[in-house]
C-alpha cells in the first residue's frame, strides 16, 4: 500500500491504515451487510429535487450574458419549490471562484477533465434536500498508477480529495483501494462519516454500491477497500467500467446524512478502466 501513501495530503502511516482496513474486512466477513450490498440511499431524492438539479446546472451553464434565459429557469425552480432557487445567484458567484485543482501531485500526465459534481443534504421530514453545486475536477497520475478526483463546495465548505488505485500489499485482502481526504478544521470536522461509494448509469437512478467496506482512519481520513473475491471483481469492474456517474454517501457532524454525486466523464472512465484491466 506504499504507492497509495505517496500522496503528500495523505498522512497516515501505512501501519495505522493496514491495522484499520483489516480489522474492517474481517468485520465484513461476519456481517455481509457491511460490504455496501443492502440498505438505501441515504437520501432520499424526488423527481422534484431532479428537475431542480438539471436546472441549477443548466443556469451555471449558461454564459452570464444570456439574463434572459436564467431569468426564465430561476422563475421555473422557484415555480417548482426548489428550495435554493433564490440563491443561485450567490452560489454561482461562488462556484466560479472555485479553484479548478487545489493542488496537483507530482506525476499527473494529460489534461484533467471537469466534470459537475453535487451535494445533496437531507433536512428535516417533508423538506426538499438542499442542493450544492461544483466543479470537479479528474486527473490521472501514471506515475502513481491513480485516478484522483478533486471537488470542492462552498456552503457548507467540504473540500474533498479522492484517490483509487490498485492495492499493492499483499497483506491486505483487497483488490483496489479508496483513499478519501477531506480538508476542514482541526477538532471541528464537517464530515464524521463514509459509506461505500455507489455507482450509476444515470444522475437520476439509485447507484449500485460496489462489494466494498469503508473505515476512518482519522477523522479527515477514510479508506474504502474493494473485496478481492471472484465475485466481487466482477461486480466491481462491471461497475467501474461502466458508470458514468458516482455517488458518496457521508454523514456530516449536524447528524444530518448528505450525498456527494459526480459525474465521470468518458475519459475518467477510461482511466479507471486502464487500473482495473490488469
Amino acid at each position: 500500500m506504499n504507492r497509495i501513501l505517496r500522496h503528500p495530503w495523505i498522512t497516515a502511516s501505512t501501519a495505522a491504515v493496514s491495522a484499520a482496513v483489516l480489522s474492517a474486512l474481517a468485520t465484513a466477513a461476519i456481517n455481509p451487510d457491511s460490504l455496501g450490498l443492502s440498505g438505501s440511499s441515504p437520501v432520499s431524492i424526488t423527481e422534484t429535487d431532479l428537475f431542480c438539479a438539471v436546472a441549477g446546472r443548466r443556469y451555471v451553464e449558461a454564459a452570464e450574458d444570456q439574463r434572459a434565459e436564467r431569468s426564465e429557469i430561476v422563475s421555473k425552480m422557484k415555480l417548482a419549490g426548489c428550495a435554493y432557487a433564490p440563491a443561485i445567484d450567490h452560489a454561482t458567484s461562488a462556484q466560479q471562484q472555485m479553484p479548478t485543482v487545489i493542488n496537483p501531485a507530482p506525476g499527473i500526465s494529460g489534461t484533467p477533465s471537469v466534470s459537475s459534481a453535487y451535494l445533496y443534504i437531507e433536512q428535516v421530514q417533508g423538506v426538499q434536500p438542499t442542493v450544492e453545486f461544483a466543479k470537479a475536477t479528474w486527473t490521472r497520475n501514471i506515475e502513481n498508477r491513480t485516478v484522483d478526483l478533486e471537488v470542492a463546495f462552498q456552503d457548507p465548505r467540504i473540500v474533498a480529495r479522492i484517490s483509487f488505485q490498485p492495492n499493492d500489499d499483499p497483506s491486505l485482502p483487497a483488490s483496489y483501494l479508496l483513499a478519501i481526504r477531506f480538508e476542514q478544521p482541526a477538532g471541528a470536522p464537517i464530515v464524521t462519516n463514509v459509506v461505500v461509494p455507489k455507482l450509476k448509469m444515470t444522475e437520476q437512478q439509485r447507484g449500485e454500491s460496489l462489494v466494498a467496506v469503508a473505515v476512518q482512519i482519522d477523522p479527515s481520513f477514510f479508506m474504502v477497500a474493494l473485496n478481492d473475491t471472484p465475485d466481487a471483481k466482477v461486480t466491481n469492474r462491471r461497475l467501474i467500467a461502466g458508470s458514468p456517474w458516482i455517488d458518496l454517501p457521508v454523514e456530516l457532524a449536524s447528524g444530518k446524512r448528505s450525498l456527494i454525486t459526480v459525474e465521470r466523464t468518458p475519459s475518467v472512465i477510461a482511466w479507471f478502466k486502464e487500473l482495473t484491466d490488469v
